[in-house]
């Protein structure tokens, strides 16, 4: 039941990649509302509102934005497809749909936007939630990754963003050694 509703209901879809998001954020030793926050929403200049799913706070202010993108269906089809035509055309149409995800946070120009904690984001990270998912569309179009990296749009899977994550953690952790020594001096 939970596997037909990920796969059909959006909604329930986009909350489940959230929490992933939510537990790999934990995961890496980072808090909320220290390290990152979750759900910022900041105007952009055509007088709608820009929120990705996580601000990553990082040292010399910098962030890291993440987006978590969840679109299942296609990838499910794909490896439930009874024949290599139908697994063909579900593999097709996975890949598609990431395309258009990272098309679509390309467009939204999140680097290009001054108000998220007067913090500087040079790309975000569209979040993949299922490893697998990723890799199956990557195999079929490795060129994915580097037209992505060109919209400064990074994908990533839970492995990737977790080591991603804990990089950020360590950062700080230099941080605070470093203001600390100042402190003392």
């Amino acid at each position: 039941a939970l596997a037909d509703a990920l796969k059909g209901d959006n909604k329930l879809l986009g909350n489940w990649g959230e929490l992933a998001l939510e537990r790999l954020l934990d995961a890496a030793g980072l808090a909320q509302g220290r390290d990152y926050d979750l759900q910022v929403s900041v105007p952009d200049p055509d007088g709608g509102r820009a929120q990705p799913d996580a601000l990553v706070l990082l040292p010399e202010n910098r962030c890291i934005l993440v987006d978590a993108k969840t679109s299942l269906k296609d990838y499910a089809d794909f490896a439930n497809a009874p024949s290599p035509d139908l697994r063909a055309a579900a593999l097709k149409a996975h890949v598609a749909s990431l395309e258009n995800h990272v098309k679509g946070l390309s467009a939204r120009r999140y680097p290009d936007l001054p108000a998220f904690h007067n913090r500087s984001p040079d790309f975000v990270v569209m979040f993949v939630p299922s490893e697998p998912a990723l890799a199956a569309a990557l195999a079929d179009k490795p060129a994915l990754l580097e037209a992505a990296a060109r919209a400064n749009v990074v994908l990533a899977g839970p492995g990737g963003l977790l080591a991603a994550l804990r990089l950020a953690a360590q950062l700080w952790r230099q941080e605070n050694q470093r203001r600390s020594i100042d402190d003392v001096f």
